[in-house]
């Protein structure tokens, strides 16, 4: 097999594959590519904290956390140009050059987004063998694209938004606003010179964000199902045209349930249930084989409330991508949506492997 230059691994392809491209006309088959002037993201972060014992005994802490991204990678599809706009003013798409799916991974052109995590704790150690730690942490952060996946289509489209090109900051799949903690831990010798531990570890939080979005390529882009929801303020909105078999009244009715204003809403402007987990975790050392050695036996249980009551410690949330369609539609020569079918989405559902309990036991030799 001939190779490019000297056919050294890893650098060079094999001179076939290599002339294909090079002699193509460009009339089939994608690309992807990389921007030559891409730079590598970085974050400024700035922290600041602090902590105070109180004559009591008791331990409190403050930390604040802000992270600044810059030059944020992004990927865009090369191939589309702006052809037309909606009645709203959002931007529908088409191709530049007869070329479809030539993605590129470049850098946020503005803004690259933020995180803002303050987080509060307060602890103390009681003489009889009790320690207790309570936290709370409040985050918001934004970015432009979540970057989900490993691949350029992926990470083009499975991201909800109202302009495919340019994204905006928006608030980040991956944040969790409030989060609760709570850590007992309890310990004592009741075989001599033998520690016997109880720990439990609880946690209560909001639930990550997702998005309501039209689900059909109406604005000219790669991704299918994953622009933004158009809300109407009623059945008179301008800017929509009902179909004549569109359910009107389960539409709106399904609208103020999710309490949707009207309008493009965000990107992940909604949350996902609070979800409330504990978990026990039992440790009791043992003599080990010399004097000095110590056996732990552990006995752990996960999601001790769904162990007690299977509807306690239930996740439910928006599912990946973090975003469900709504509506079927196309768009008008007048730039209106057309409502053409209404989904009922799911909204959220239940996350299986965490919200089940489960059990184990082990042994550790420490010596």
């Amino acid at each position: 097999m001939d190779w490019t230059n000297n056919g050294d691994p890893i650098y060079e392809i094999p001179q076939d594959l290599y002339d294909m491209v090079a002699n193509s006309d460009g009339s089939v088959g994608g690309v992807n590519l990389m921007d030559p002037d891409f730079e590598l993201p970085s974050i400024w972060k700035y922290a600041i904290g602090g902590s105070y014992e109180f004559e009591s005994g008791y331990l409190a802490s403050i930390d604040y956390l802000y992270s600044d991204y810059q030059d944020a990678a992004i990927i865009q599809d090369i191939s589309l140009e702006q052809v037309d706009s909606t009645a709203d003013g959002r931007p529908i798409y088409g191709s530049a050059n007869g070329r479809s799916e030539d993605f590129m991974l470049t850098n946020v052109d503005g803004d690259s987004g933020y995180s803002s995590v303050l987080s509060l704790g307060l602890s103390k150690s009681f003489d009889f063998g009790l320690s207790i730690a309570l936290g709370y942490a409040f985050t918001e952060a934004e970015d432009v694209n979540p970057m989900t996946s490993s691949v350029a289509y992926s990470n083009y489209t499975k991201i909800a938004t109202a302009d495919a090109q340019n994204p905006g900051t928006a608030t980040s799949n991956y944040v969790v606003p409030h989060r609760f903690t709570l850590k007992l831990d309890y310990t004592q010798e009741f075989f001599s010179g033998y520690e016997t531990r109880f720990t439990l570890f609880g946690s209560a939080n909001e639930g990550i964000p997702y998005s309501y979005t039209f689900g059909d390529q109406i604005f000219g882009d790669a991704g299918w199902g994953r622009g933004l929801l158009y809300v109407p303020s009623g059945a008179d909105d301008a800017n929509v045209v009902f179909a004549d078999d569109f359910d009107t009244e389960a539409f709106f009715a399904w609208v103020d349930s999710e309490d949707l204003d009207s309008g493009t809403k965000e990107r992940n402007s909604l949350n996902s249930d609070w979800w409330t987990k504990f978990d026990l975790r039992i440790d009791q050392q043992l003599p080990g084989w010399r004097a000095e050695d110590r056996v732990n036996a552990y006995f752990v249980i996960e999601n001790l409330g769904n162990l007690l009551n299977d509807e306690w410690g239930v996740m439910y949330e928006g599912g990946f991508p973090r975003y469900q369609s709504a509506v079927t539609a196309s768009i008008d020569d007048q730039g209106r949506y057309v409502f053409e079918e209404f989904l009922d989405p799911a909204g959220q559902t239940r996350v299986t492997d965490a919200s089940l309990w489960s059990a184990r036991m082990g042994v550790r030799y420490e010596f």
